[in-house]
């Protein structure tokens, strides 16, 4: 590496040098490619002269252990980030295997926001200044802020990516980046009077299995409609929550569940009833079309044995609520519903967690604090009344 380099003020549009700014600090250096090729990085937006200058001095201590290779920034973010992508999710090129449903997700952020604002700019010169006007960009779009932080998640990955593949020699730019803050989505599941209201109709319809199950065992939407009956045991009262059945880029795409482990969940005798009763239905209209049936081995069908998309389940729920004249809901709350009932029941907060499927007891603990604190207060009146 060349010994030209040093740090400097970069100087924003109509600021007066000889006054004194607040500009970011920048640093510069000259290096030799392997080819012998002059070349000079230059790397802005530090906050003071001191952490400009620790900068270089990391840098040159990268590039001198080999560590990156200054060249590969010159590429640009549109030229970068499908390549990461492409990287991210092979397993067989250092990447891990991702749900279809994650990659379509990091395919839209790609092409709908992250590379028609970043796409020129180079991998090297990304800021945190960049980074910033493309969420005040989408904010001033009308885009939630929910969805710039899923946007920022898969840019950080990105990023970081980048420094792990010596594109870049740092990611603290992106520490730099301010975020506004979400207000966390609060269930406001149906009390049981309401799900009683609902129930008197949904029993009517062909859907009130599937439905019954989501509530008792909190099962998804998409592992309602990847169960199959290999998965259920009546006999036992419980099921195996172990496929997923989503509707990705226009096709059918069978997978695991979320949080990638299998769970058991045992079942009520009122369910598995209704189940044993369906299963019965479904043998008839098997008999019935013969040859003209799909033997798909899934539980929840249409007459001619075809699984169910996401999507319909959802419609049909909502046609379901809305003849039932019942306070609007999603179909995901019923998993909530599922929670409040378990908690109102006396499940623990593992038992809870378990059943639902969460990755960790953290995520049930701060969804249900405020179901817990109840829980946890009529405990209390109780060992106060043993005492």
């Amino acid at each position: 590496m060349s010994r030209t380099s040093g740090v400097s003020r970069k100087h924003r549009k109509g600021c007066d040098r000889h006054t004194g700014c607040g500009c970011p600090w920048q640093f510069y250096v000259e290096f030799r490619t392997a080819e012998k090729v002059r070349r000079q990085v230059n790397r802005a937006g530090f906050p003071t002269r001191k952490a400009a200058v620790e900068a270089r001095q990391q840098f040159a201590a990268d590039y001198q252990a080999g560590k990156i290779d200054p060249g590969k920034g010159r590429l640009t973010m549109a030229e970068y980030l499908p390549m990461w992508l492409a990287q991210r999710a092979d397993p067989h090129n250092g990447g891990r295997t991702l749900r279809a449903s994650t990659v379509e997700g990091y395919e839209k952020h790609l092409r709908l926001y992250l590379v028609p604002r970043l796409g020129r700019v180079k991998v090297r010169d990304l800021t945190a200044e960049h980074v910033e006007g493309t969420y005040r960009w989408m904010r001033e779009q009308g885009k939630s802020e929910t969805l710039v932080h899923h946007v920022h998640a898969t840019l950080r990955s990105a990023v970081t990516f980048a420094v792990q593949k010596g594109y870049l020699p740092s990611d603290d730019f992106m520490k730099r980046v301010e975020l506004n803050k979400v207000d966390e989505y609060q269930a406001n599941p149906w009390t049981p009077d309401e799900w009683a209201i609902f129930r008197a109709r949904a029993e009517q319809s062909r859907y009130w299995p599937l439905l019954l199950l989501a509530v008792d065992a909190g099962m998804r939407r998409g592992e309602l409609c990847g169960l199959r009956w290999s998965d259920v045991g009546l006999d036992e009262a419980k099921v195996t929550v172990a496929h997923t059945r989503t509707f990705v880029g226009g096709r059918v795409v069978e997978g695991r569940p979320k949080s990638g482990k299998t769970r058991e969940v045992f079942l009520t005798p009122g369910t598995v009833t209704v189940l044993r009763s369906w299963r019965k239905q479904q043998a008839e209209e098997r008999l019935r079309l013969g040859g003209a049936y799909t033997d798909s081995g899934l539980v929840f069908t249409d007459e001619a044995g075809a699984g169910y998309l996401p999507g319909s389940v959802s419609q049909a729920f909502d046609r379901l609520v809305e003849q039932a004249g019942v306070r609007r809901c999603r179909f995901h709350d019923l998993r909530h519903l599922s929670a409040v009932l378990g908690i109102a029941a006396g499940e623990s907060l593992y038992e809870v967690s378990d059943r639902l499927g969460h990755s960790s007891v953290q995520i049930t603990e701060r969804a249900y604090a405020a179901l817990l604190d109840d829980a946890r207060r009529a405990a209390a009146e109780k060992r106060a009344a043993m005492l």
